[in-house]
């Protein structure tokens, strides 16, 4: 019970903390790292996606030329 009460009275030293100009100066400094960062990680699931079309695409040219030559033989 002791570590809970501990613990409650740790949150209103944590909220001193944040409003800080220091710990807001550090948010403002990495939130445009982080924003960099999100950004790359959704062109990366981007061109994941682009990649899966063009195998997709690609199976299907490969079927098509099979099925060619196969008329061509017959």
């Amino acid at each position: 019970f002791a570590l809970n009460r501990a613990r409650l009275e740790d949150t209103s030293v944590e909220k001193n903390i944040i409003d800080e100009p220091s710990t807001r100066a550090m948010d403002e400094k990495f939130e445009m790292p982080l924003a960099m960062m999100k950004e790359i990680k959704g062109g990366h699931e981007e061109m994941i996606a682009g990649q899966e079309e063009m195998r997709s695409l690609q199976e299907r040219l490969v079927q098509e030329m099979r099925s060619g030559e196969e008329e061509i033989k017959n």
